[in-house]
């Protein structure tokens, strides 16, 4: 299986586009036989740490978008690949 990084500029974007592919009446289906998404929403990651004598914990920033990952058997669709992204480093990913 393939797996490519989504972030959409809004949650209801997301399901949008999502909903048309990988959806049902009932919702969106996170696992099928040629695919499996993980909605992950939000991502933060650590600011810098905190200044020398500074004794409060550096805050978490916020990542822009919404965040999704995605299994496939095959190739992304055409509709996916304006939200397709491709982190060095992902922060959440399949074991």
């Amino acid at each position: 299986m393939n797996t490519y990084y989504l972030v959409f500029p809004l949650e209801q974007t997301a399901d949008q586009q999502l909903s048309a592919l990988y959806g049902n009446a009932d919702g969106l289906v996170t696992d099928g036989q040629h695919h499996s998404l993980h909605v992950i929403g939000t991502l933060y990651e650590a600011e810098d740490p905190a200044s020398e004598g500074d004794n409060e914990a550096p805050a978490p920033v916020r990542i822009d978008g919404w965040h999704v990952n995605l299994r496939l058997d095959g190739n992304l669709p055409e509709s996916l690949k304006p939200f397709e992204v491709h982190p060095v480093t992902p922060s959440v990913v399949w074991l």
